[in-house]
């Protein structure tokens, strides 16, 4: 298993930063190790989406259930299938500072079908998550 959260103010409204998230299609624009990304549907503040994305060396595809109802306040996420991947949760929330200031929390918690050493996770969690949200708050700069 591997989990991660982190908590960052962004100079944004949050309005911005949900539509930078929201944007799926667009990931591989601005998302490090996104390959592909393709909306399988969307319905009632509901959104599947199937990933292709590389991580620790191997292509992995997966399939999550988007959970959009409590916009622009959260965005969670479920498994729904993947060879690779046991498992793949988590949430964005978004929570108003005032000022067009946003703080932001991100928490995954990904379970592998194979094994991955400690130490490229703790990897993964050290550099790979501020580089992703600082992707996010940029692309939220941009499409405004």
């Amino acid at each position: 298993m591997a989990e991660a959260s982190k908590v960052v103010e962004m100079p944004l409204p949050r309005e911005r930063i949900w539509k930078a998230i929201t944007d799926y299609e667009n990931y591989p624009q601005f998302v490090d190790n996104v390959h592909r990304v393709k909306v399988l549907s969307r319905e009632g503040g509901h959104t599947r989406v199937e990933y292709v994305i590389e991580l620790i060396g191997k292509e992995i595809r997966y399939v999550l259930d988007h959970d959009e109802s409590r916009i622009p306040d959260e965005m969670t996420w479920t498994f729904v299938e993947s060879a690779l991947l046991k498992g793949n949760k988590g949430y964005w929330r978004l929570q108003s500072k005032g000022e067009g200031s946003t703080e932001v929390s991100y928490s995954i918690d990904l379970e592998f079908n194979f094994p991955v050493p400690g130490f490229i996770i703790g990897g993964l969690v050290r550099s790979t998550l501020p580089k992703m949200l600082w992707n996010f708050e940029t692309r939220a700069k941009k499409v405004g």
